[in-house]
């Protein structure tokens, strides 16, 4: 989990700045969900051994680490940071190594994480 936060923090939110300047949501923040290792001797980095930490649900209906909450002025705003984001995605070679480094363990990318 600290080594996903430090990647997200310290590499891809630089990433995402550099990709859409300035379409990028001011204010965001983001929620880190809560893991513990099973066992802390294993090096299994999957969600099989770094269980959340909940109050109610179940596991399994948790397979990411972070969500982000974006707030943009108008719905425009939030138009033109999508189009830069599927743009980068189909276009720059930087963008699958990038996500590759939050699915890793058998995570999948997600079929398409912006929401119109």
């Amino acid at each position: 989990p600290q080594k996903f936060k430090t990647y997200y923090e310290a590499k891809h939110i630089l990433f995402l700045l550099k990709i859409v300047s300035t379409a990028f949501p001011v204010p965001h923040t983001h929620h880190y969900l809560i893991r513990t290792a099973s066992s802390a001797a294993s090096s299994d980095i999957t969600n099989t051994n770094l269980k959340l930490v909940l109050y109610t649900g179940k596991q399994k209906d948790f397979d990411y680490d972070c969500y982000s909450e974006m707030v943009y002025a108008k719905m425009v705003h939030f138009g033109q940071f999508a189009d830069m984001m599927q743009d980068a995605k189909a276009n720059n070679p930087e963008w699958r190594e990038d996500q590759s480094e939050f699915f890793r363990g058998g995570r999948k990318e997600p079929e398409d994480s912006l929401v119109r």
